[in-house]
């Protein structure tokens, strides 16, 4: 009974620990069934200088093995009754990532029962050392019994110590196997359910992994005619190098088929215990993987997709979560502290480099999410982290702007850098690619280029680079500072064009933008508000114009809307309109308000004239001149007088009185010269002579100046 208790007691510690891991693995599941497989490369990576790992997919089952060195006898005790060694430090080594045996717990998301098989070294020493065949079955089936888990226990056990078989040991066997049985699925978990999540993205993260795993040689996937991948076979091959790595990935579709190599390369920086990456290809930065976790501990620590780095970051030495899906930032996680600022370190570093190498798409290691954790955590890693960061890339060369003038090699800061945003609300009206290209033409030197632009936009935090956020209000305070389609112009060389366009997007966007910001131009060119007099032109006569503009204080043109913004519908009221009548009302007005004793000045006598001059020339009858200028009509004819200088009213009022005023102003509006009508009135009775003898003669009009002609000719000759 004594021996029985004895067992019992050394074999509770193994079973509560099974219990509570096993227990969990439904409610993980989403986090777990991702994880299975990093699990299993741990501990190959983990006992071994070097090691090739293999995968066998069949319909019923999963093998994984590996070619690494054989068991211990510790190890195998591990996988049955985990804990019983982990803290020994002499079963450790200094770059093992995990607690051996139990993370392989969480492995059983795949199936209750794993069978194991290795090859077992004996550690006493010989000269000749002494190996052993074994196998066992792991069966966790009785999950939720502790007593079913430590018979479990001591079955596995007794199929070791019996399985042993001596045997011969060949360095590079594929000796490691554990199959895990998919018929045999926990309780809620479907068949083949996390195998399918765990090869998901295999493909993209596996490569990120093998650059931090330098003792993993080779990894190969098969399938032995399943679903779970599309292909026959898949192996990734790492060639790592001193910054620049690269892993070859080799796909086979069929058993016979031809194989194809698809190379994957990444930039690595390293400073002390951390070091960062980012995948390249040719000189461009691509982006991580979605689901790519932004935390390794060489291997990911699924989890932490959604750390707030803008880069992924490795560090054999973390500290992880109990866990394993994040790290603690606390002043006593000292360890991670460290590594962080490290990487801080390394990512400069890494962003150096690149930019030394005219490398493109740096927005893909620009972006981060907020951070989750305790407020002091939060202000440390703001401090410590991203400040640096932040502060690094806005003093660094990092955006690509259009092409200026054949150059294409337009690289600013993002400190410099104006990226054009809309809020989520603008967002849904699809109006942002208009906003960038009418920024685009305002401010290309500023600019991201346009196939650079959705990514920064997306990519970009705008909440931690406020400097790099060009909204709307933005463009038209700097548009508004220039005052004058004229000067605008010394920017854009077609700037009508361009604000009839800005004007629309503001109307489309927010309307009110157009009463806080003058960027519509009134006839005078002068951008004004909308809701300042602003007036549509009902085809205003110029000539109307000047004398307004010569009788008034101000332009006529200032209170009009430029002719070639009509285009924009409903920009204004449709009420407001000048019409004729209203200009010829405001030229009334101020033509009456000059007094009668200062009408003699330069100012009324310019606008009586070119009034007087209107007025022959617009064609309108006496009934709508009166319509039009009622004070002006009244007063026609002494304002006429008062166009004519003392000296010369006698002689007007002579023409007045002689009754002949139609011929003389038919003769004045003729295209006689002046030189010609002096001459004319220096020979009037000669004149009048040659009209009474050509009125005598028949044709005589025409004699004459054929006779004139001859003359003209006889004194040329």
């Amino acid at each position: 009974e004594l021996e029985r208790a004895r067992e019992e007691q050394r074999l509770n510690i193994p079973a509560k620990r099974i219990l509570e891991k096993i227990q969990s693995i439904p409610s993980d599941l989403e986090k777990l069934k991702r994880r299975w497989f990093w699990e299993l490369l741990q501990n190959a990576s983990d006992y071994n200088d070097q090691v090739e790992v293999e995968l066998e997919l069949y319909s019923d089952k999963v093998v994984f093995k590996h070619n690494g060195k054989p068991f211990r006898p510790i190890d195998t005790e591990n996988l049955i009754a985990p804990d019983s060694g982990k803290d020994e430090e002499s079963t450790r080594t200094e770059d093992m990532i995990g607690q051996f045996g139990t993370g392989f717990i969480s492995t059983h998301v795949l199936s209750s029962r794993i069978n194991v098989q290795g090859i077992m070294k004996s550690e006493v020493s010989t000269e000749t050392p002494s190996y052993a065949r074994f196998q066992f079955d792991l069966d966790r089936s009785g999950f939720t019994d502790k007593d079913l888990l430590r018979k479990a226990i001591t079955s596995s056990s007794s199929q070791l110590s019996s399985s042993l078989l001596n045997c011969g040991y060949s360095e590079g066997s594929f000796d490691t196997i554990f199959t895990y049985h998919l018929d045999n699925n926990l309780p809620g978990i479907n068949k083949g359910e996390a195998v399918s999540s765990g090869l998901e993205y295999i493909y993209e993260v596996l490569p990120y992994t093998l650059v931090f795993m330098p003792k993993v040689k080779k990894v190969t996937i098969r399938n032995h005619g399943t679903s779970f991948v599309p292909y026959y076979l898949q192996d990734y091959t790492p060639v790592l190098g001193n910054g620049i790595c690269k892993i070859e990935i080799g796909s086979q579709n069929e058993a016979h088929g031809a194989r194809s190599i698809v190379e994957k390369h990444f930039q690595v920086s390293v400073v002390e215990n951390a070091s960062v990456i980012s995948g390249i290809y040719g000189t461009q930065i691509i982006p991580y993987p979605e689901k790519i976790t932004k935390l390794f501990c060489s291997l990911p620590m699924i989890g932490t997709e959604n750390f707030s780095s803008p880069i992924v970051i490795n560090s054999g030495k973390f500290m992880p979560k109990t866990e394993r899906d994040g790290i603690r930032l606390s002043a006593n996680d000292t360890e991670n502290t460290s590594i962080m600022q490290s990487a801080v370190q390394a990512y400069i570093q890494l962003v150096n480099s690149l930019v030394i190498q005219n490398f493109d798409g740096f927005y893909n290691i620009c972006r981060w999410t907020p951070f989750i954790g305790e407020d002091y955590e939060k202000r440390w890693y703001q401090v410590n982290v991203i400040e640096p960061i932040k502060t690094h890339l806005l003093s660094s060369l990092v955006v690509r702007t259009a092409a200026i003038n054949g150059d294409n090699n337009n690289r600013i800061t993002l400190g410099q850098t104006k990226v054009p945003f809309f809020d989520q609300e603008a967002l849904k009206k699809g109006l942002l690619p208009e906003f960038y290209v009418l920024c685009s033409e305002f401010i290309p030197h500023l600019i991201p280029r346009v196939e650079d632009f959705n990514s920064w936009f997306y990519n970009l935090d705008f909440n931690v680079f406020k400097s790099s956020k060009y909204e709307l209000k933005e463009l038209l305070e700097n548009v508004q500072q220039y005052g004058t389609v004229e000067n605008l112009q010394s920017i854009i060389a077609s700037p009508k064009p361009w604000l009839i366009r800005l004007i629309k997007l503001v109307i489309q966007i927010d309307p009110s933008l157009l009463d806080q910001y003058k960027i519509i131009p009134n006839q005078a060119g002068t951008f004004v508000l909308h809701k300042e007099e602003l007036n549509y032109d009902d085809e205003l006569d110029a000539n109307l114009i000047e004398i307004h503009d010569v009788i008034n204080d101000f332009e006529y043109r200032s209170i009009l809307l430029d002719k070639d913004f009509e285009v924009i519908a409903d920009l204004l009221p449709s009420e407001r309109i000048k019409r004729e009548s209203d200009l010829s009302s405001a030229i009334d007005d101020g033509l009456s308000e000059v007094p009668e004793d200062s009408r003699s000045g330069q100012k009324f006598q310019v606008a009586l004239r070119l009034m007087f001059k209107w007025l022959a020339e617009c064609g309108k009858s006496e009934s709508e001149i009166r319509k039009l200028f009622k004070w002006f009509a009244n007063k026609k004819p002494q304002l006429f007088l008062e166009t004519i200088d003392d000296a010369d009213r006698d002689k007007v009022l002579s023409i007045a009185r002689s009754g002949r005023l139609a011929p003389l102003s038919k003769l004045a509006e003729s295209e006689i010269s002046t030189e010609e009508l002096n001459t004319l009135s220096e020979n009037v009775e000669d004149v009048v002579h040659l009209a009474k003898v050509l009125d005598e003669v028949d044709g005589g009009m025409d004699l004459l100046l054929a006779y004139a002609e001859l003359i003209k000719q006889d004194d040329e000759d």
